[in-house]
């Protein structure tokens, strides 16, 4: 009646990338740019799948995280100083986040008949935050915090005709917080 998965997650994500804005013909570089950011995450995390009574099954699960991450930079601009990663505190940046995020799982499963799964299910994720790299001034490498996500489903999962016909309906919504967004601002790099 009962059944359960437990495990660990562990990650070290290193990466180093160089790029530069161009422009014009000869190719003259406004501002070029070396960037590194370290990645650590490590994770728990459990399920727990209860038959309670014919037909009904009840899912409980979630996950911990703890995400730390630091950047180390160099921008050379063109027009302007040369800047590292130390300059941001003056700003109010921190060049190390860390992030530390429980995530929960609900779900309800019913199964009224051999071939039909009808559930629904509430599960919360996150993205961590990061920082602003695209630009050529400290005050503009800002930090953002963690997205985070209340996803919601509901629907349906049958076979029939002896298994040679599935019919597969999911309704989904979801509810952002802190969303982020790529874009940039008009007369910025």
């Amino acid at each position: 009646r009962m059944r359960y998965t437990f495990g660990a997650f562990y990650m070290d994500e290193r990466n180093h990338t160089q790029f530069a804005d161009l422009i014009g013909v000869p190719t003259f570089v406004l501002v070029d740019r070396d960037l590194r950011n370290d990645t650590r995450s490590y994770a728990g995390y459990g399920q727990v799948e209860y038959d309670f009574a014919d037909a009904w099954t009840a899912i409980v699960g979630a996950r911990w995280t703890r995400e730390d991450k630091d950047l180390e930079l160099l921008y050379t601009p063109t027009f302007g100083t040369p800047f590292t990663e130390a300059a941001l505190p003056a700003f109010g940046y921190a060049p190390e986040q860390t992030t530390r995020q429980t995530t929960p799982k609900f779900a309800l499963q019913f199964r009224p008949r051999d071939g039909l799964m009808l559930y629904a299910s509430a599960t919360n994720g996150f993205k961590s935050g990061g920082w602003n790299a695209r630009t050529d001034s400290p005050q503009l490498l800002n930090d953002f915090g963690r997205e985070e996500v209340w996803s919601y489903e509901v629907g349906a999962r049958s076979e029939t005709f002896d298994r040679r016909l599935r019919i597969n309906a999911t309704l989904f919504h979801a509810k952002y917080s802190d969303l982020q967004i790529a874009t940039q601002l008009p007369g910025t790099s």
